[in-house]
């Protein structure tokens, strides 16, 4: 990945498998997510992360949710390669990217060409202010102020079912489920309730079935879930 929302976020997004192939039956109702392509990778010819805009929701939203809850300390300060161009821990890499953005023609090739790339997409300004903030965040103690006009609460509360990692008590399984349907995305409660997603299991789930598929509306149309078949 070569861009630095990605660095420092959205690989956390990254299912971890699953099939790419289209259900034919049953298939349910799923809303759209605007942000669904980036759970299952990075597409560089998708102009959506390019757009300033969508760059700070991505950032505020993890920033409620709480980037220390996103990214490990060890993680953080690891010099594993992250898909990055170059081997750098974040830490590192964020550092770098801060110290050049004000002379990155004169910078080393990977930072000229990273920050030349920003300012030809005209988001350099917001990226370089996610590079500091993210940087602040990492590096201090207590909470940051929100600006709460940029947070997209269905992506909030879908990953704050995922982190920060844990196993989620049975209320909160309940609540994940009563919330995809809540908000349409029924391919996922599907997937969920029937096995088909061996992410998270509730058994309580398998004892109610027949009542909870009856809150699930079909459809003709398949749209890839946020949780997706991961059994096949």
């Amino acid at each position: 990945m070569k861009d630095i929302i990605l660095t420092i976020g959205i690989l956390i997004l990254i299912s971890c498998g699953g099939s790419n192939e289209k259900k034919t039956i049953p298939t349910y109702q799923e809303n759209d997510l605007s942000f669904l392509h980036l759970r299952f990778g990075y597409d560089k010819s998708n102009k959506w992360l390019k757009k300033p805009e969508n760059i700070l929701m991505l950032h505020e939203t993890f920033k409620k949710i709480g980037y220390k809850n996103l990214i490990s300390k060890d993680d953080w300060r690891s010099g594993w390669n992250w898909w990055l161009d170059v081997k750098k821990s974040p830490k590192d890499m964020i550092d770098s990217l801060e110290i050049t953005y004000s002379n990155h023609q004169e910078s080393p090739k990977y930072y000229r060409e990273f920050w030349q790339r920003r300012v030809e997409e005209k988001n350099a300004e917001t990226v370089y202010r996610v590079v500091r903030e993210v940087k602040q965040i990492m590096m201090a103690e207590g909470d940051f102020e929100l600006n709460k006009e940029y947070v997209n609460d269905t992506l909030f509360q879908l990953m704050s079912f995922e982190y920060p990692e844990r196993e989620l008590k049975e209320n909160e399984k309940d609540s994940l489920l009563r919330y995809l349907i809540e908000v349409g995305l029924h391919e996922s409660a599907y997937n969920l309730v029937s096995g088909e997603n061996g992410q998270i299991w509730n058994e309580e789930w398998s004892k109610k079935q027949n009542e909870i598929m009856q809150l699930l509306s079909k459809s003709e149309n398949y749209q890839r879930p946020w949780f997706e078949d991961n059994t096949k």
